[in-house]
C-alpha cells in the first residue's frame, strides 16, 4: 500500500465515552465568542443556535448550561428553558448507550405504537419521552412526525437500526437485548 493510499484512509470513530458534565466555562466562551446579540429579538433567535451548539458539542444541554445562555443573551432563563424543553431534538440530560425512538407518526400510532410505548414505558422504569431508565442502559424517545416507513408500523429505530411489524412480543425481545 502507498504512503498516499494510506494517509487517505480515515480514522475509525473512537469508542462513545460516558456523558460528562457539561464545563460552563466552555459555554461562557462559546458564548461570549460566537452569540453576541445586537437586540431582543436577535437574541431569542441566537438562544435556540447556542443550545443546539451545546448539545452538538456535550450530546445534551443541562439547565445550569442554559441558564449561562440566559444571562449571556440578557433574557428570561424561562425563555431559555421554554426553548430547550419545545424541541424534541434538544435534551436536558444525556443519552444512554442505547436509544429507542418509537414512531408516533400517524400511520404507526393506527397501528398501536402508543400502547408499544407505554409498555417501553413501563419495562424501562420511565414515566415521559427523553429519559433513560434508571440502571442507565436506555433511553426511550419518542418521534412525533413520520419515520417514512409506514408500509412496516409500527416501527422504532435501536440504535440506529429499523425494527418494523412490532409487537408487545417483539418489543419484549428488544428491550431485553438492550438491558442485558
Amino acid at each position: 500500500m502507498s504512503q498516499s493510499t494510506e494517509a487517505q484512509r480515515v480514522a475509525p470513530a473512537p469508542p462513545p465515552q460516558p456523558a460528562q458534565p457539561i464545563d460552563l466555562g466552555w459555554v461562557q466562551h462559546l458564548m461570549d465568542e460566537e452569540f453576541n446579540a445586537r437586540d431582543w429579538r436577535e437574541a431569542n433567535e441566537l438562544a435556540l443556535l447556542a443550545l443546539m451548539e451545546i448539545q452538538e458539542h456535550w450530546g445534551y444541554c443541562s439547565e445550569d448550561a442554559a441558564a449561562v445562555v440566559a444571562d449571556h443573551l440578557g433574557i428570561e432563563l424561562q425563555r431559555v428553558y421554554a426553548l430547550l424543553t419545545f424541541y424534541g431534538d434538544l435534551r436536558t440530560t444525556p443519552r444512554a448507550d442505547n436509544v429507542y425512538i418509537a414512531c408516533d407518526g400517524a400511520a404507526c400510532n393506527v397501528l398501536g405504537s402508543g400502547q408499544l410505548v407505554e409498555r417501553l414505558f413501563d419495562r424501562l422504569g420511565i414515566i415521559r419521552k427523553g429519559q433513560t431508565s434508571p440502571d442507565g442502559k436506555v433511553t426511550m424517545e419518542i418521534f412525533s412526525g413520520c419515520m417514512g416507513a409506514c408500509q412496516i408500523g409500527p416501527m422504532a429505530t435501536v440504535n440506529g437500526k429499523a425494527y418494523g411489524n412490532l409487537t408487545p412480543e417483539k418489543v419484549d425481545q428488544i428491550v431485553n437485548e438492550l438491558l442485558k
